[in-house]
């Protein structure tokens, strides 16, 4: 599971661009994702890719569907070979390789990325919709919860989830994250909406190697994620660097609450009612 005492970024588009290359899959979302992906191809503004590497001794044919980038390497020489694939693609601000290992024999790989600017037409110029849950005291009391900021391609938006109540803010991401955005405005009650100017946050930030672990098939892969994350009054850049190893032995990390959250808030870029991308965010300038 992820830390929560740092900002993050995270790419269930291509978590599940990897999943979907194991035969007899049937993890829950990855066969929505594959109908997504074959969307997203006529798409300018995201791009996904897959790579694999591995050596003579992985099983690699009998776990893995028929795909087009496979590549034999010594292990020895990963950090060289998955380098030069990279840069062929895009670079990281501030990523090392020390993650891979010598040791493995088996790496996959699936670089994500999303550029757009903010929907504005000349009439309304930029706004975003707002979904409040309110409740009644002595005056009646709003608290937003979920703000719906919408891109240049209409398809796609930014939804940040900024905070009442932790406990509510954790459950609602994890309702978006797993059921999309209609499921998670549902469960916002009872609901209030509104539509006012685009207020886009001011962020920018580099998403540590952050470690977590799937199983697949009987195996047990460990997941690294990285990424970039630059969102500011001209529009939205996300890129995620997603790996899937074989190494059993990698420390995974676990949940701890901040002691002191100062202004936390999850985001998501969503299309068609799915995450492409996903995010926390937690402003240390107190």
């Amino acid at each position: 599971m992820r830390r929560q005492t740092q900002s993050w970024v995270a790419s269930p588009l291509g978590r599940n661009s990897l999943l979907a290359l194991f035969k007899n899959n049937d993890k829950q979302n990855v066969s929505k994702y594959q109908q997504i992906q074959k969307t997203l191809r006529n798409k300018q503004n995201v791009k996904t890719c897959n790579k694999i590497f591995h050596s003579d001794t992985s099983n690699v044919k009998d776990n893995l569907s028929s795909i087009a980038d496979v590549e034999r390497v010594d292990f020895q020489n990963i950090q060289s070979a998955f380098t030069s694939w990279l840069l062929k693609h895009t670079t990281f601000e501030g990523l090392t390789t020390t993650f891979l290992s010598t040791k493995e024999a088996l790496l996959l790989a699936n670089i994500s990325n999303f550029t757009d600017k903010w929907n504005c037409s000349e009439k309304r110029g930029s706004i975003m919709k707002i979904y409040n849950s309110f409740s009644y005291t002595e005056d009646i009391k709003y608290e937003a919860s979920l703000l719906e900021l919408p891109m240049h391609d209409e398809e796609f938006k930014l939804v940040i989830l900024v905070p009442n109540e932790a406990d509510v803010l954790n459950d609602l991401f994890k309702k978006l994250t797993s059921d999309g955005l209609t499921a998670a405005t549902g469960c916002i009650t009872p609901l209030f909406t509104s539509v006012c100017e685009l207020n886009a946050p001011n962020i920018e930030f580099i998403s540590t190697s952050n470690k977590i672990q799937e199983s697949v098939n009987s195996m047990t892969l460990t997941a690294t994620e990285f990424g970039n994350v630059k969102i500011n009054e001209e529009g939205v850049s996300i890129k995620v660097l997603t790996c899937f190893s074989s190494n059993i032995q990698a420390e995974v990390s676990t949940v701890t609450k901040p002691e002191k959250a100062h202004k936390p808030f999850y985001f998501a870029i969503i299309f068609k009612d799915m995450p492409l991308f996903t995010g926390y965010f937690e402003n240390l300038n107190k």
